[in-house]
């Protein structure tokens, strides 16, 4: 009886051990596998920063005006290139209000003429829809 008793003790302290040794290999298998974890995120992190620079760098106004003139061939609006059209549907103003005398009755809208930066329909389609 003493002999079973010892086999079976023998069995259970081999079992503790083997699952023992498991333990451990799973513990250091994850801790291996967290460290790469970390270490690709500490990447990614590095990888967004330097992303995000660029995107800024990207959207510089000096470089959007640059895109816009050498890539569309826009050029920028002046005095001399603007005309003027009357506005096709006015504000409604009220029956008490009385224009001033020095104010023409007529709205006035800027329209920039041909070649300046308001792109046309067909060039807007070539290009995306946007700059």
């Amino acid at each position: 009886m003493i002999a079973r008793l010892n086999v079976l003790l023998l069995l259970l302290m081999i079992g503790s051990a083997l699952w023992l040794v498991r333990v451990q290999y799973d513990s250091r298998r994850l801790y291996s596998e967290l460290d790469r974890e970390v270490s690709l995120a500490r990447q990614l992190e590095i990888d967004s920063d330097r992303l995000k620079v660029a995107v800024r760098a990207q959207a510089a106004a000096t470089r959007v005006e640059s895109f816009a003139r050498e890539q569309l061939k826009m050029q920028s609006a002046s005095p001399t290139t603007t005309h003027y059209v009357p506005d096709p549907f006015p504000a409604p103003t009220s029956a008490n209000a009385v224009a001033p005398a020095a104010v023409s009755s007529v709205p006035q809208v800027a329209v920039p003429a041909a070649g300046s930066l308001a792109l046309t329909a067909a060039r807007a389609a070539e290009h995306g829809g946007a700059l």
